[in-house]
């Protein structure tokens, strides 16, 4: 087997023998490949979005915490059926995609106990898929290293804040925290899942899930009623924020095998106003 792992085979071998030889190979790197793939035995998947079309407009009032009334923008978006399509076409050339069954209310404290999660898809072999792939609302908790003064915010699902400073001024970040899960809909298990992460940004190239800082144009007049012209540049960064990190989520779960590493200036025509962390 030495031309598996990079011997050579004799020039003396007859035709048939370096077929079979090649066959073998073949099978080998299959099989080690089978093994090391946690969907090796999963053929049909349902795809169910769950992170809604509202985006929190969160305005904290003082540096010491306290906090003006959060807003919360529909945007019109149709965000879960864009995250939909674009799950089906990447992974479409691996699985069946199949249309779910699943009561969007069984998903409001999702990740839920194997036992429920087993439970999300009505029992109807013939047409129940193999796995469902879930993308839902993720929570990331950033806190103030030492020994600066002891801070933490918290972000969840969709949501932009507008943050004041210790001295004054303020920042405004967008904020897209989401989560790809992979359930077996047989045993209930996760079998991979994978954090929303933005394109490689800083000086390491790490990708993150932090939020994005904004330029002041993005924040409404009035969050309570954004014009129409401040709903559309809203949408158009959450829209890019989404299309950023959903290929990398999909490649943290295993589900795809290529990173997002581009970052997008504008969407749909609109110029986008939240940009790179430096």
């Amino acid at each position: 087997m030495g031309a598996c792992f990079g011997g050579t085979v004799s020039v003396f071998q007859t035709a048939a023998k370096r077929t079979a030889f090649a066959l073998l190979c073949t099978l080998v790197v299959s099989q080690a490949r089978a093994e090391d793939d946690p969907y090796a035995n999963i053929h049909t998947v349902a795809i169910v979005s769950a992170l809604g079309d509202g985006i929190q407009l969160k305005q904290e009032g003082d540096f010491i915490g306290s906090t003006a009334p959060d807003y919360v923008f529909h945007t019109g978006l149709d965000l879960d059926g864009f995250i939909i399509e674009r799950i089906r076409d990447a992974v479409a050339v691996r699985f069946t995609v199949v249309e779910p069954a699943i009561d969007p209310a069984l998903l409001q404290n999702f990740p839920l106990p194997v036992d429920a999660q087993r439970r999300l898809l009505p029992p109807t072999p013939s047409s129940t898929p193999d796995a469902v792939i879930i993308v839902h609302v993720a929570d990331l908790e950033l806190r103030s290293p030492p020994p600066f003064i002891s801070m933490s915010n918290l972000y969840s699902g969709i949501s932009m804040t507008k943050t004041t400073g210790l001295f004054g001024g303020h920042s405004i970040l967008m904020s897209a925290q989401f989560e790809v899960t992979v359930i077996n809909t047989r045993t209930g298990a996760t079998i991979e899942s994978g954090t929303g992460l933005l394109p490689p940004q800083g000086v390491f190239g790490n990708r993150l899930s932090v939020p994005e800082p904004c330029s002041d144009a993005i924040w409404p007049a009035d969050p309570h009623s954004p014009s129409a012209a401040e709903a559309r540049r809203i949408n158009a960064d959450l829209m890019a924020v989404i299309a950023m990190s959903l290929p990398n989520a999909l490649r943290v779960a295993r589900l795809v095998s290529a990173w997002n590493d581009t970052w997008l200036t504008s969407w749909e025509g609109q110029p986008l106003l939240c940009h790179e962390n430096d």
